[in-house]
């Protein structure tokens, strides 16, 4: 039975939150929201969506670490090496993948909190706290082979750590900023970024307080994050040095400081083809002023656009009037700008020139849930005095509207998680697997039917149908797989289809998808 004095003990410490300052929060508590954080992300490690693209490659390249091979494969290895040391345990990769999100996504309480409580107080930060175990994106990207949700740690340790270190100048913090930068670094490429907004900061503007840092303070801080964040990155680039005979700050993305017929010239490899090289020329760039001004414009609008609708819009509010107004004649403007300096960087001078989509604007998150809880305590605090709800107390009235939002995110959370175009890509390939030879090789356009058939696959993409069958039959492929995609984009398949090179083996419509399987016929001499 419940405990019905423990559950109005529970109900009335969640109130006291709102009647916190500056009193440190309760180990026990904080444990509890890290504990809550990782079982709501229960189902989605027991109920998984379909593997993405990207997540077929963390587990070839966690499969390549496993066999010793630490440069085999192309993405940076963090997340891929977690995938490995998991996979040790519970035997499965896309299961290990999907747990080391989920345990990330629950300790991202932690950096939250304590970042929040660090600019604000510790009301504040219980609330942030809430908000990143419910929030939609970072509950939805717990579930997913993808490095989203470790990276949303790290973005988080390394905002506060190098606040800390900017604020404090001490050899741990300074240490320890580097390493998860290094980290970030090493799980995606942009997180170089963080290192060079840090570096910014010590060297131009003055730490929190009256006393003003000296050159030297300033440069030996610059000086330890540099080495420390090199020390820690080294074998890395010193293995990419080896494999791409250049300096590279990845093999997903480079920069470069004017084009080279290796820039020009399409060079992927048809091992990883989903991850086609971004490639930046700064001289390039320079020599457009105008045209790399419109881009940095238009992809800084853009990018504030897609962080908005990944936030959600009333979080997005919240975030702006947390940022805007004072707190009990407060207002932080250094740790304020800080994370701003942080977004307007990533938003106007990174991803304008790699990637914006929802996915990438939304690793911001993290470092803006500061915003959002002050926000939100300013704004429930001014309709409790407009409307002037004497019928319930204000600590009460706080945690009602807290819960009413809280399950809003958490039911967006839930609702966002739907992959189902993915699943019919899985039952293809499980079937394959149950069904099909096991030497047998198969084409399709993306890798998530080799990835759950097990089977010998290679991409599609040739953009006629004689091609593709011609590409097919020399690269040993018994058989096609062919979606919605392929049938709008090569105009000629549906057409030719019937004609007596392919057999129709099995097709599958889900969620207004179609797939066929075809098997390839031998050409006439053939073996």
């Amino acid at each position: 039975m419940i405990d019905k004095g423990r559950l109005t003990a529970v109900k009335s410490d969640f109130i006291d939150i709102f009647t916190l300052k500056k009193d440190e929060l309760g180990g026990s508590w904080l444990t509890a929201f890290v504990v809550f954080a990782f079982l709501i992300r229960l189902p989605l490690i027991f109920f998984p969506e379909g593997i993405y693209n990207d997540g077929v490659e963390y587990i070839r390249t966690a499969k390549y670490i496993l066999a010793g091979n630490w440069s085999g494969g192309f993405v940076p290895p963090v997340y891929p090496a977690l995938i490995a040391v998991l996979n040790l345990i519970v035997k499965d990769f896309e299961l290990a993948g999907i747990l080391a999100s989920a345990l990330f996504g629950a300790v991202l309480v932690l950096p939250v909190y304590y970042f929040t409580k660090e600019v604000f107080d510790t009301r504040t930060g219980c609330v942030a706290a809430l908000f990143t175990v419910f929030h939609p994106l970072l509950f939805a990207y717990s579930g997913s082979v993808l490095t989203e949700s470790t990276y949303y740690f790290f973005v988080a340790m390394i905002v506060f750590l190098g606040w800390l270190s900017f604020a404090r100048g001490r050899l741990l913090h300074i240490v320890l900023f580097s390493f998860f930068s290094s980290l970030a670094y090493l799980t995606k490429p942009e997180g170089v970024g963080f290192l060079f907004v840090f570096l910014l900061w010590v060297i131009s503007i003055n730490p929190p307080g009256n006393e003003k840092r000296l050159i030297r303070s300033r440069l030996r801080i610059s000086v330890v994050a540099l080495v420390s964040f090199i020390i820690f990155s080294l074998p890395y680039l010193v293995q990419m040095k080896r494999d791409l005979g250049t300096w590279e700050i990845s093999k997903k993305a480079s920069i470069s400081l004017w084009a080279s017929q290796q820039n020009v010239e399409d060079g992927g490899e048809e091992t990883v083809p989903q991850f086609p090289k971004r490639r930046v020329d700064i001289f390039t760039l320079i020599k457009n002023p105008f045209s790399l001004l419109a881009r940095i414009c238009f992809g800084l609008f853009d990018a504030l656009l897609k962080f908005q609708q990944g936030l959600t819009p009333y979080l997005f509010l919240f975030a702006i009037i947390g940022f805007l107004r004072k707190r009990d004649n407060n207002y932080p403007w250094k740790p304020n700008l800080y994370i701003l300096s942080n977004i307007l960087f990533f938003f106007g001078f990174v991803l304008p020139f790699f990637w914006i989509t929802k996915r990438h604007t939304s690793h911001m998150i993290p470092m803006v849930l500061p915003w959002v809880a002050c926000g939100f305590l300013i704004f429930v605090s001014w309709c409790y005095e407009k409307f002037k709800t004497r019928q319930i107390e204000r600590n009460k009235f706080n945690a009602l509207c807290l819960v009413v939002i809280m399950l809003a995110l958490l039911t967006q959370g839930v609702l966002s998680t739907g992959r189902g175009h993915r699943q019919v890509q899985k039952d293809v390939g499980l079937w394959m697997r149950a069904n099909l030879p096991g030497d047998a090789k198969f084409m399709s356009r993306l890798p998530q039917e080799g990835f759950y058939a097990q089977l010998a696959w290679t991409r599609i993409r040739k953009t006629t149908y004689s091609e593709i069958l011609i590409e097919a039959r020399s690269q040993g492929a018994n058989y096609l797989v062919i979606d919605d995609v392929i049938l709008k984009n090569v105009k000629d398949f549906r057409e030719n289809m019937a004609g007596g090179d392919l057999f129709l083996i099995k097709e599958w419509e889900k969620d207004h998808r179609n797939i066929f399987l075809f098997k390839i016929v031998p050409s006439f001499g053939s073996s």
